[in-house]
């Protein structure tokens, strides 16, 4: 038989997961919203703002 304060931990280390899950997700869709993205000139490949090189054909990226 599960004690009671067995259950309390349980139900609180479940919670915690969940509300961890939530604030990942919201972190996740607000940093990608705000991430910066160009395309290659030679093949299209959208790719980091910062990039100095094409990920996809390794094309220089232009300024």
């Amino acid at each position: 038989m599960i004690g009671p304060m067995t259950l309390i931990v349980a139900l609180t280390v479940a919670v915690m997961f969940i509300i961890g899950a939530v604030l990942v997700r919201k972190a996740r869709r607000e940093g990608s919203a705000a991430r910066q993205t160009i395309a290659c000139q030679q093949c299209g490949t959208a790719n980091a703002d910062h990039a100095k090189f094409c990920a996809q054909c390794g094309a220089p990226m232009s300024v």
